[in-house]
């Protein structure tokens, strides 16, 4: 889930073909979109256009009529939403309201990451992208049960929803088999699914280990800001015996996400364990040395000079 600033600019319709320009204020274009809104959507866009167009630029074809032709998000569905299309006000700002949750959930605000995805919920309620974000900023604030009813939602909405049967695999007490078979199909469904690919690593680690680094690797080169990949493949690398490789993704965790306290004390741990071995080898390499052979005195003069001290004095006159 990322997203992209998108740049706004308009053709205009010529003998010669289209010539397109840049709009810097949405004022320009204000008399020719009448058509996409109410008119209390009109008032409230007129009064809010140069913040609009500071938040999110929008790409806006001039032609007979005005339509959107290009939106850069990615991973954006209209699917459930496709009205979305009509309405460049709407569209824009439900975008906009993604991109500030995606930038909450990954400073891990997860509260202010689904008030900024409930309002992306009023305007688009059935859209499969907005039920997804919102559905995983409610898991990771721990309300399991609102999240996978959203889950549940996006794949009625769209059947294969990758971020959708990426949350079904979380659901508490399926069996690990089933979990895996919801992250194969959300995998297969978007091979670009860094939450999906982080998650089945997490879950081939005791079967497949050279698997799971596979994936593992995979959705952090997608995904660098991923919270547990790194956890997961640091855990491996240890279990592998690779504590210097597991310390430095260690190191790469902590520098991404500096308050990640977890991620910290895992790594004081490898780096104890990894002093331990250090000694543990140099003392294996070290050859034995017997200590050296202590020299025997004489038992008789030992006992004569004992008798000798123990002797009592003569008493003199």
């Amino acid at each position: 889930m990322a997203a992209s600033e998108a740049s706004m600019a308009a053709s205009e319709p010529s003998s010669a073909g289209s010539s397109v320009r840049d709009f810097h204020d949405l004022t320009d274009v204000l008399p020719s979109i009448c058509g996409f809104f109410t008119l209390g959507e009109l008032a409230v866009f007129a009064r809010c256009c140069s913040a609009t167009d500071r938040v999110a630029r929008l790409e806006i074809v001039w032609a007979p009529r005005l339509r959107l032709t290009q939106f850069a998000f990615p991973d954006f569905s209209l699917r459930g939403s496709e009205a979305l299309s009509k309405n460049p006000w709407r569209f824009a700002h439900v975008k906009h309201k993604l991109r500030l949750g995606l930038a909450a959930y990954e400073r891990r605000d997860f509260a202010l990451a689904i008030r900024h995805y409930a309002v992306a919920h009023q305007i688009a309620p059935t859209n499969e992208t907005v039920l997804t974000r919102k559905a995983d900023a409610h898991y990771a604030n721990d309300e399991k049960d609102v999240a996978q009813e959203l889950y549940r939602r996006a794949i009625e909405v769209n059947e294969d929803s990758s971020y959708g049967w990426n949350g079904r695999s979380l659901e508490e007490g399926i069996p690990e088999a089933e979990a895996i078979s919801r992250l194969e199909r959300a995998t297969r469904l978007n091979p670009s699914n860094s939450y999906a690919l982080s998650n089945l690593a997490s879950k081939l680690v005791s079967r497949d280990s050279s698997r799971a680094l596979e994936v593992l690797n995979r959705a952090l080169a997608l995904n660098p800001r991923l919270f547990y990949a790194r956890h997961t493949k640091a855990v491996l690398l240890a279990r592998r015996g690779q504590l210097s490789e597991a310390i430095r993704v260690l190191d790469e965790q902590v520098e991404v996400h500096p308050d990640d306290q977890t991620g910290r004390h895992l790594r004081d741990d490898l780096h104890r364990m990894e002093v331990m071995r250090r000694l543990v080898h140099q003392a294996i390499a070290q050859p034995f040395m017997p200590p050296p052979p202590q020299p025997v005195g004489n038992g008789g003069d030992a006992e004569g000079d004992g008798g000798a001290g123990t002797g009592e004095m003569e008493d003199v006159d």
